[in-house]
């Protein structure tokens, strides 16, 4: 019959488009019969799976299991599905070559006219990429790019569970702060990239040091935290932090350069010292400035005495920035004297604080809190700007050979903004730049910091001068300092004591003489307090010479009054 004869054709048209449809979902499917074996499969699960058809038709779809999931989890699944005919959610299988993968899967039961299961079919994806990306998000989000190690956000939670599993156990916890001693210097005459590989370098030492249950975490620039989940008594974390030390003692060789460097470890005791981890780590941080302030290179337990101390060095802060915003501060200058006619050459800016309720404070005392805080580059400008003002009032009074120095952070000086700070100051105080030299330690101008050697090249284009201060204590290669435009080397003053009492130290001093005319350089020495001194710092051919014998650092009225006698003495 043509109606029986359409139908046929339209149920077989049906069915081909619907087979075409299973093939083509992007979705791999699975169909089982009621006992679980496998009846049919599309392309797509051939794909993904890596089986064929052929393959897996009559098997249980456990030839798929990963082993990843316990029977427990395979018997919630049944449960689900038995009880609400629907399961959903992750679930790890494996490919036919062995590679685990992760897959969305929902499961249907199908049931006949009988209301009984007569078909089960499983339609899933591969999410393997997307929970990768997950995960990498996840590391991402608890760890520090540079070195790999935990951040603070994965610290707190270790923290947390670690200080409850210690009360549990009834033993302590311990949280270690540790700080690279001298880092900077790594920054300032290798670059940021050798400063990099020094973090990595660290951070790798200090994770193979520790146990797998504690956790190293780097908490920002070159300070780390230590989590020690637990120990049996204070003495367990004090070992520990000498292992610590040991193992950065050894040099790190940074492109073919052997650095040094040492470490202060401060620590802070679960629950003694505190109960949560933003208190210990104040009191860790605390102990860390002890063993600082102890001689470096070494670790310090927390004690209650350190909150003062901690207390007072964010009060100095506090009052550095007021100072250096009000005006607040002073300049006294030292004068270089020309040692063979007692001809004063120049004069070196040195700063002053007279702090409100402490007194007078030196330098010592607070440029290396301004650099630890920050304010380097606040209290350089403010120096110089005070210094450059005074230099050109001391120049129209007749005194318009005396050279400027000014000692610069090296902090500042790798800034990239810091020519355009000299230019501005320049500008307002009218001070002509080749009467002004800025004197930096010799590993800051070593030359192989790109930075600092970009900005000593922009200076010398502007005329501004460039000499090396405490020449013969740093590490810098001589053949690198030849390719930078320095004009002077200060001899460091610890090598100039026994000018007149040793011979020793006076051919040292001549030696670096003889080298610094050779390259054109002139040579300045330092810490010259008798007048034996003065006479072989003349003898030996030193430029310039400074020191108590000459005179002290003295305010501006003083000098403006040496110089103009000086001038009126001149025949």
């Amino acid at each position: 019959m043509p109606g029986a004869g359409s139908g046929s054709d339209t149920m077989a048209d049906e069915a081909a488009l619907a087979l075409q449809v299973f093939h083509a979902q992007g979705h791999a499917i699975l169909v089982t019969d009621a006992a679980g074996l496998i009846c049919a499969v599309n392309r797509t699960f051939e794909r993904t799976t890596g089986y064929t058809k052929a393959e897996v038709l009559g098997k249980n779809p456990r030839l798929l299991k990963s082993g990843v999931h316990d029977a427990a989890f395979y018997d919630d699944l049944w449960h689900t599905l038995r009880r609400s005919g629907v399961w959903e959610g992750e679930i790890v299988n494996r490919r036919k070559n062995g590679e685990t993968y992760t897959e969305r899967l929902t499961i249907s039961a199908v049931r006949g006219a009988t209301g009984d299961v007569e078909s089960y079919v499983g339609v899933f994806s591969d999410i393997s990429h997307r929970k990768e990306a997950e995960a990498r998000i996840e590391h991402l989000a608890h760890h520090d790019p540079l070195t790999d190690l935990p951040n603070r956000l994965l610290l707190r939670k270790r923290a947390a569970a670690a200080f409850g599993q210690s009360k549990l156990s009834r033993r302590q916890a311990a949280v270690l702060f540790v700080d690279l001693d001298h880092f900077k210097d790594v920054n300032d005459s290798l670059g940021h990239d050798a400063g990099d590989f020094v973090l990595r370098d660290t951070a790798r030492r200090l994770a193979a040091t520790v146990r797998v249950s504690d956790t190293v975490c780097r908490q920002g620039g070159d300070e780390f935290i230590i989590l020690l989940a637990e120990i049996r008594t204070p003495e367990d974390a004090g070992s520990v932090a000498a292992k610590l030390l040991a193992a950065l003692e050894a040099p790190f060789s940074v492109g073919g350069n052997d650095v040094n460097l040492a470490a202060s470890v401060g620590i802070a005791l679960h629950p003694d010292d505190g109960t949560d981890l933003d208190a210990l780590l104040r009191h860790a941080d605390a102990a860390m400035y002890a063993a600082k302030a102890a001689g470096r290179g070494r670790y310090q337990f927390y004690s209650s005495e350190m909150n003062a101390r901690s207390s007072e060095r964010r009060i100095v802060v506090s009052d550095l920035r007021d100072a250096i915003e009000g005006g607040h501060l002073g300049v006294v200058y030292q004068p270089h004297v020309e040692p063979r006619t007692g001809r004063i050459v120049g004069v070196e800016a040195l700063v002053r604080w007279n702090h409100p309720t402490r007194g007078p404070l030196t330098p010592a005392q607070f440029v290396g809190v301004a650099e630890g805080a920050g304010l380097a580059a606040a209290l350089d400008a403010w120096v110089l700007r005070q210094a450059c003002g005074d230099a050109r009032r001391l120049h129209d009074a007749g005194a318009a050979h005396l050279r400027l120095v000014v000692n610069i952070s090296g902090i500042h000086f790798a800034h990239s903004e810091f020519v355009g700070t000299v230019e501005n100051i320049l500008r307002e105080t009218g001070l002509h730049a080749g009467a002004l030299r800025f004197e930096l330690r010799e590993s800051v101008l070593s030359g192989r910091n790109g930075q600092a050697a970009e900005t000593a090249r922009r200076l010398d284009a502007l005329g501004v001068r460039l000499g090396v201060d405490d020449f013969g204590t740093g590490y810098s290669s001589l053949a690198e300092l030849t390719r930078l435009p320095i004009e002077n080397l200060a001899v460091d003053g610890a090598l100039c004591q026994g000018l007149g009492t040793r011979p020793a130290d006076a051919t040292l001093i001549r030696a670096i003489a003889d080298f610094a005319r050779v390259l054109g350089l002139s040579v300045r020495v330092k810490q010259v307090e008798r007048p034996e001194q003065a006479e072989v710092a003349a003898t030996i051919g030193c430029d310039a010479a400074q020191g108590f014998h000459f005179g002290a650092p003295a305010a501006f009225e003083q000098i403006a009054t040496m110089t103009r006698r000086a001038a009126e003495a001149t025949p």
